[in-house]
């Protein structure tokens, strides 16, 4: 639970994404993104587990892999700053109309699966459980299905609290979009640049 917890705490775009989601288009739609982003860090916590721990850490595929989510997510702030979001912005920000359950899940799992960070990120918690915890086994599938129910458990908060903010900034939406687009810009220019460096 408390890897889980410090999981939990980060302001990238996975954050990003259920909150814009959650103030747009309330609790739900919000918690049905995190729900993608959850399958995604699944994945990958299966996948190096199963011993694909060596194809996250080629440096090909990690060149591949952060230029196409830096392209992805400076799609994605881009469209933060389109002018049409200004002239719509403030309806769909008190809007209670839920969202494409699937197209919420997809973007979910698709900001967090192209984050090259992610696999990253639980290449090191497999590490850790298997070497400092000594954790095996059974131990090793209990302590991840913890951590992942935990983390998914925060994010539904997240988009819950996000959704209850909603009436009380629903005067500064325009500002809100554009920070978030421009955290999304600096996330996506940032891969891009990091690709260009593996």
């Amino acid at each position: 639970m408390l890897t889980g917890i410090v999981s939990a705490i980060s302001l990238g775009p996975a954050f990003i994404v259920i909150t814009d989601t959650s103030l747009k288009r309330g609790f739900i739609s919000g918690a049905i993104v995190a729900m993608g982003i959850s399958l995604a860090d699944g994945i990958y916590v299966t996948l190096i587990l199963l011993g694909f721990a060596v194809f996250f850490e080629n440096p090909d595929f990690r060149t591949v892999f952060s230029f196409a989510g830096g392209v992805i997510l400076l799609i994605f702030g881009a469209g933060f700053w389109l002018p049409k979001r200004e002239q719509s912005g403030l309806p769909s920000f008190t809007s209670n109309k839920l969202a494409n359950p699937l197209q919420s899940f997809f973007k979910g799992f698709v900001i967090n699966a192209l984050n090259p960070y992610v696999p990253v990120y639980w290449l090191g918690v497999v590490a850790f459980s298997t070497t400092q915890l000594a954790l095996s086994g059974i131990e090793v599938i209990l302590f991840f299905a913890v951590t992942l129910l935990t983390l998914l458990l925060l994010d539904i908060t997240k988009s819950w609290l996000a959704a209850q903010l909603r009436r009380h900034i629903m005067h500064y939406t325009t500002l809100i979009f554009r920070i978030m687009g421009t955290l999304f810009l600096l996330f996506g220019l940032k891969l891009v640049l990091t690709s260009m460096n593996f």
